[in-house]
């Protein structure tokens, strides 16, 4: 059974972890600015060079990868330590289950995107590339690595 709930959490794991792989590959250019804020990306682009401006987004999309991550899992196990009581209300908690951490996982994609350009529009770039505060100097605890 709990074999079941797990797999959905495997599939997205593997999702974000492929994501994170990419991110790191430097020839890979992120696209959340060019896709979800173009004019922001088309700004900063002029104003620094597209190398710079990837390689920052790149930087910014593994930060808040990781935190938001980080709060997906945490948000997974709390609807998990109750996920039994909607069996109680004659619902079926594994279908539940699926449908929260989908919608959970929506919510993650989106709070990644909103981050990033919130965080590449605030953020103060120099030749050396943006700079960015220590607001959260600690990695979070949780990774999205998968060792099959």
């Amino acid at each position: 059974m709990l074999k079941q709930y797990s797999s959905l959490l495997k599939i997205q794991r593997r999702r974000v972890a492929d994501d994170r792989r990419q991110l790191l590959d430097a020839n890979a250019a992120p696209d959340v600015l060019w896709k979800f804020a173009p004019e922001l990306y088309e700004s900063l682009v002029s104003n620094w060079g597209k190398d710079t401006v990837d390689d920052a987004e790149r930087q910014v999309m593994l930060r808040h990868l990781d935190w938001c991550w980080s709060d997906y899992l945490v948000h997974a196990a709390e609807l998990g330590d109750g996920i039994h009581l909607v069996s109680l209300g004659g619902l079926n908690a594994f279908d539940t289950f699926n449908k929260e951490m989908n919608l959970e996982f929506r919510t993650f994609r989106r709070n990644l995107v909103d981050r990033v350009i919130d965080t590449m529009s605030t953020s103060t770039f120099s030749s050396e590339g943006i700079q960015l505060s220590d607001d959260n100097p600690q990695q979070p605890s949780a990774t999205c690595d998968v060792h099959d």
